[in-house]
């Protein structure tokens, strides 16, 4: 069969990562330590929170890490 002798790709962190990175809208409730949902490029992605802080619907997070297709997000800073 054709895909026995394809390779697989070595990097799968730092390019992917930049895909995931960037702001997210929530769309089901965040609490610490469980998972809920975000919305991201058309469809909903499992997260989980960064720290123990409660993110509620259609506040913004962003991206700073994955776990498998789990995002991993924090509560977004506005930078002054």
């Amino acid at each position: 069969m054709w895909f026995r002798n394809r390779k697989k790709s070595k990097s799968n962190s730092s390019c992917s990562m930049e895909w995931f990175q960037g702001e997210r809208v929530v769309s089901q409730t965040i609490y610490p330590n469980r998972k809920g949902h975000v919305y991201f490029r058309g469809t909903w992605w499992p997260a989980k929170c960064c720290d123990n802080s409660t993110l509620e619907p259609d506040e913004i997070v962003e991206v700073i890490g994955n776990d498998n297709i789990t995002l991993l997000v924090q509560a977004f800073k506005i930078e002054s």
